[in-house]
């Protein structure tokens, strides 16, 4: 939905935050955190490269393509371990990066409906849950501030060049509440 790799959240996040950061977008639009899926974003070049980048923040991004209601196993089954693990992936040999785990945006549209109920009753409680055995940060606003956003999501599920800046200006205030950022 962006018109650039600048435009996508984590690029407009990578603006805000200023010169003293470096974000590096290793999202891949369409996978899931199933590692027993066809699309799989364990299988993907983004996740090695994610974890090569040895990053001192981490905002993990994923589930909403799990929040499937045609699915055949449980959303509990195909996410939660699997979050735990990839949270254990960035954690190995002694890395302790500060963690922020995303509650999915809304979905819009009657099409999307059923998914969207799968990712506000059963994904996000699922996150959550991972968020407090694990005491990781909650990018909880991301659902509540974009419910009035569809505009900025034309397909009912990606957000726009302007929905991107919304999710941006979110994680930047929330980790802006966790630490001191420099402006430029």
């Amino acid at each position: 939905g962006n018109t650039c790799q600048e435009k996508a959240w984590p690029g407009q996040l990578g603006k805000l935050l200023g010169s003293g950061y470096t974000v590096l977008n290793c999202g891949v639009s369409g996978t899931t955190m199933f590692k027993n899926s066809d699309a799989s974003y364990w299988n993907t070049d983004r996740f090695i490269k994610a974890k090569e980048a040895n990053p001192q923040i981490l905002i993990i991004a994923l589930g909403t393509n799990d929040a499937d209601p045609l699915a055949l196993e449980p959303i509990e089954r195909r996410v939660q371990a699997n979050y735990l693990d990839m949270v254990a992936e960035f954690r190995q040999n002694g890395k302790d990066p500060i963690i922020y785990v995303c509650l999915a945006p809304p979905l819009f549209g009657p099409d999307k409906a059923p998914q969207n109920q799968m990712v506000e009753t059963e994904l996000i409680p699922r996150v959550k849950e991972i968020s407090r055995r694990n005491r990781k940060r909650i990018l909880s606003t991301f659902i509540n501030h974009l419910l009035g956003a569809s505009k900025e999501f034309p397909d009912n599920v990606h957000p726009d060049d302007a929905g991107s800046a919304l999710m941006a200006q979110i994680a930047y205030n929330k980790i802006k509440d966790a630490q001191v950022i420099k402006p430029n």
